[in-house]
């Protein structure tokens, strides 16, 4: 009877581990680009990485095949923390921190592989979110055109728009 009954409880263990694995998030696969996002160039496979830490509204520390560098979004621009917009600054690094801190990211390159200071440039996403146009959308980061990777300058450029006339982050009035 014992036996029985361990062969009933290992089965039901594996039954439950099978259907926790079928139901896990698959990283490897490319997520689906919503139709607005068509600028995004898909040529290349995109990479998976882990956000480490988020320096700045533009730059993030990722590891990506178990190396660690610093990634900037393409086509945007933060407020730099040592300048005179130092608040807005700060609160582009929270908004950023909120959108993908210790999240695992998707990337797609564009033309360029790194910057001319040997940072990754890189569109991102985390859970489906345009990680560079929720920054500009939402103020927090201006647009900026860095040929040749200016795939999404125009989807960038609206964006900007819609802050600018939504007085939201950079773009509000005191």
């Amino acid at each position: 009877m014992k036996i029985i009954h361990l062969i009933i409880f290992l089965f039901l263990i594996n039954f439950i581990l099978e259907g926790c694995s079928s139901q896990r998030a698959d990283f490897s696969q490319p997520i689906e680009l919503a139709s607005e996002f068509e600028c995004i160039p898909t040529t290349e496979d995109p990479q998976i990485a882990k956000v480490v830490s988020v320096i700045d509204g533009d730059t993030i520390k990722i590891e990506l095949n178990n190396q660690k560098t610093n990634l900037r979004y393409i086509g945007i621009n933060a407020p730099e923390l040592d300048s005179e917009e130092k608040d807005l600054a700060e609160q582009a690094l929270q908004f950023n921190k909120e959108l993908v801190e210790n999240q695992t990211i998707t990337l797609y390159r564009d033309t360029s592989e790194t910057d001319r200071f040997g940072r990754l440039l890189r569109y991102v996403f985390v859970d489906g979110v345009f990680v560079n146009y929720e920054l500009i959308r939402m103020g927090f980061a201006r647009q900026r055109d860095y040929p040749p990777d200016s795939a999404c300058k125009d989807l960038f450029l609206k964006a900007q728009q819609e802050a600018i006339s939504m007085q939201r982050g950079i773009w509000k009035t005191h």
